[in-house]
């Protein structure tokens, strides 16, 4: 997830393993996380922050080693001024001198006593703390060292590589060791601060680093960090930080849902989540905002809920129209994830609208990055669209055979940036031939409701039916206040629409104590069928120009939605119970 990203191709690859298919609902118990656990570097990682072999960790105050022990943390012993490398070991042997120390202080008074015999060693926790000296690439190398051990009447046992093992090295000298099967090196802040990896200050961190390695790997890097504190590091690279507070709000808390269903997500690395559009963008603290912090705070706890479980937040950059059932993009249907009005994002959201052009040649190349080999394309048909105007199914034809792909495929075949698109394909005679959605006919009137409560700062709500001329007037303006009965907006222009009685759009009450409350179309705008008609055209024969509109999977959340929402005075309450419908916010 995340509102503004280039790399287009691998994102679309990469969404399809992203999300699959919702979950169903369960009534199993689930609980906010105190903690998360992301990963930095892993193999996989989209951005191409693999695991790596070196990673330097600092903090002005110096930091510290721990290891997890279940539910608690145990500090190791070892503490450094500023820093500390991490270092895959790989490949090497080593002597012991002695092992099973009780305690880190009582191997640290053994290892001064071989330096007073001029035995340079280094402390090792696997489990227990020992006493190792020397590096060597082989067994024998080990060997012949040890007979110096010897001669010194010292007694030792070779140790053989591992493929779990960390050196700690401050200023080139190897000075801990860790080898842990299973267990992972943490590095924390000595007193307070942030952690900084590689002295990159973009990459600087609240919580504490935690370094591991699979069998035979380079390290993975996991920031081990407090839910709310990777919530500051989430909101302003999801939604941005300078948007409404409400829509803030409402980021905050998708987010906060979104990583409550996603723990322990990767088991196979010992994390919840990654730090980047496979789950959630986050970054360090230097991209925090006081506004997106103050969200986060401000809704501390908050989840959005649906039959007892934690909903499935999904969220995406913009809709322009509805935004889309998941059964047509997920194939799952999931009772809150249907499709909601979104009319109302701004005309300038980015990717608003949208035109990608491909040759015959290109969409073969395309298609062949796919596994399919077709043939030469001749002809591309739109099948079926979805009544929010999605494509749903989609086939390309070749001289030596065809394909069809549906649901969020569609899409992603072409590197598109939505589901909602027309297809124009080049006849080579000054015309194509273009497939498109087919629109509903509008009715006299259209039941919608406004955001009067929150506009006004008043709890009294009211429904009411307007004439479909009303309701574009109501669209296109704000409401600004009501005077008793009178309803008063104002256009984007400037100039008020006043002088409309309730009675004008209503009727009358229908009870005492309720005014008006209404907005959202409630209508999905197209049949479902899909048109065909010639048009002219000078694109070339075989070409297809893929006209589209809005960014994402269209499934849940639209954030321009949530940004024109929280403009227009809707609580992030509001907002989610918009997006999520039937779910709620506690």
């Amino acid at each position: 997830m995340k509102r503004r990203i280039t790399a287009l191709a691998v994102v679309f690859a990469l969404m399809i393993s992203i999300f699959g298919m919702p979950a169903t609902e369960t009534s199993a118990a689930y609980s906010v996380p105190d903690t998360v656990r992301v990963g930095l570097y892993f193999t996989g990682h989209y951005s191409g922050n693999g695991p790596v072999s070196s990673i330097k960790i600092s903090n002005s105050s110096g930091v510290m080693l721990a290891v997890s022990m279940g539910a608690y943390t145990m500090e190791l012993g070892p503490r450094y001024d500023k820093y500390v490398v991490c270092e895959k070991m790989s490949g090497t042997y080593h002597l012991c001198l002695s092992s099973d120390y009780d305690t880190y202080a009582a191997a640290v008074v053994k290892q001064q006593s071989y330096a007073d015999m001029g035995v340079s060693s280094v402390i090792v926790y696997d489990g227990s703390w020992a006493i190792w000296c020397g590096q060597y690439t082989s067994k024998s190398a080990a060997e012949t060292a040890g007979a110096a051990i010897n001669d010194l009447g010292l007694t030792y046992s070779i140790v053989s590589p591992s493929s779990y093992r960390i050196g700690c090295v401050v200023n080139n000298k190897l000075t801990f060791i860790f080898d842990v099967s299973g267990s992972g090196l943490l590095v924390c802040p000595t007193t307070s601060g942030y952690l900084t990896l590689n002295d990159t200050s973009a990459k600087t961190y609240r919580g504490n680093m935690e370094i591991r390695r699979n069998t035979n790997s380079d390290m993975t890097v996991i920031n081990v960090v407090p839910l709310d504190q990777y919530l500051y590091g989430v909101v302003p690279n999801e939604i941005g930080a300078n948007v409404a507070t409400e829509a803030l709000k409402a980021q905050a808390v998708a987010a906060r849902s979104f990583i409550t269903r996603s723990m322990n997500k990767y088991p196979k690395y010992n994390f919840d989540v990654s730090d980047t559009v496979q789950d959630q963008v986050y970054k360090g603290v230097p991209y925090e905002s006081t506004a997106c912090n103050n969200a986060v705070n401000a809704t501390s706890g908050q989840i959005v809920w649906y039959n007892g479980a934690p909903a499935e937040t999904f969220y995406f950059s913009c809709a322009n129209g509805f935004t889309e059932d998941v059964r047509n993009v997920f194939g799952s249907p999931v009772a809150y994830l249907k499709s909601v009005d979104s009319t109302f994002e701004s005309p300038n959201s980015y990717l608003h609208t949208w035109t990608i052009t491909y040759s015959a040649a290109s969409i073969k190349a395309l298609l062949a990055a796919d596994g399919v080999n077709i043939g030469n394309i001749t002809n591309v048909k739109v099948n079926t669209f979805t009544e929010a105007g999605r494509v749903t199914s989609i086939t390309f034809e070749g001289t030596s055979g065809s394909k069809t792909y549906t649901n969020n495929k569609c899409r992603f075949v072409m590197d598109l940036y939505s589901q909602q698109f027309t297809v124009e394909v080049g006849n080579g005679d000054g015309t194509a031939t273009l497939y498109y959605p087919i629109t509903v006919a509008a009715n006299n009137s259209i039941t919608t409701v406004d955001p009067v409560s929150s506009a006004t700062n008043t709890t009294k709500t009211f429904i009411r039916t307007i004439t479909y001329t009303n309701l574009l007037k109501a669209i296109d303006g704000d409401l600004k206040e009501i005077d008793g009965n009178n309803l008063i907006f104002a256009n984007l222009n400037g100039s008020p629409f006043t002088g409309h009685y309730l009675n004008d759009y209503v009727g009358s009450f229908q009870e005492p104590d309720q005014v008006v409350d209404t907005f959202f179309k409630t209508t999905l705008p197209y049949t479902g069928k899909v048109g065909t008609k010639t048009v002219v055209s000078t694109l070339a024969e075989g070409t297809v120009r893929f006209s589209g509109k809005g960014w994402g999977h269209a499934v849940g959340m639209s954030q321009d939605g949530a940004i024109a929402l929280a403009e227009k005075g809707y609580s992030y309450v509001k907002i989610l119970e918009h997006y999520y419908p039937g779910a709620t916010v506690k």
